[in-house]
């Protein structure tokens, strides 16, 4: 995130950077179908787990933002994909696609193979920025059902009580 973070705000050119770092992702996923990271249908998606992941801490630890804030954030974070250099074919042209894009994204295109298992652990105790702080029982609560689905995690009551005491003392620290 820290890197997103780095390459949304910078006003150096990172297309050749982004080229870089992932001309070599590339392999089979688990039905066996070659991907490639930088095929803009593979990329795209990649940009928009930032995007859920966003508007998602934005809507629990700053504040419940409606449709218009929801539009202009999302128009905000296509301004940042385009600075990547990738065709910006798959992306949806307003909120209201994208959160149908991605619903049916993660329906059909996430899996967790065996190339996920070294990053399980370090989605529920990740050890980078702030994420660090964050409880883990709020962070099994903030998992996409999908990813919750593949991961095994089955989020209660009381890790959704925990999520619900962490930001209301976020938002009360800041």
């Amino acid at each position: 995130m820290t890197q997103a973070i780095r390459i949304a705000f910078t006003e150096v050119d990172m297309r050749p950077y982004i080229r870089f770092a992932h001309e070599e992702v590339k392999g089979r996923d688990p039905a066996g179908r070659k991907y490639h990271a930088l095929d803009p249908e593979v990329f795209h998606f990649q940009h928009a787990t930032y995007v859920e992941s966003l508007v998602l801490m934005v809507n629990t630890f700053i504040r419940k933002l409606d449709g218009d804030d929801h539009e202009q954030l999302y128009q905000e974070c296509c301004a940042w994909y385009r600075r990547y250099g990738i065709s910006s074919r798959p992306m949806p042209a307003s909120w209201p696609e994208f959160c149908t894009y991605f619903e049916d994204a993660c329906r059909t295109q996430l899996a967790a193979g065996e190339h996920f298992e070294p990053f399980r652990r370090q989605m529920f105790a990740p050890t980078d920025w702030w994420p660090r702080a964050v409880p883990r029982r709020a962070i099994r609560a903030m998992q996409h059902p999908r990813a919750a689905e593949l991961t095994g995690t089955t989020v209660s009551a009381r890790d959704r009580r925990s999520l619900q005491r962490f930001a209301v003392t976020s938002r009360a620290l800041s």
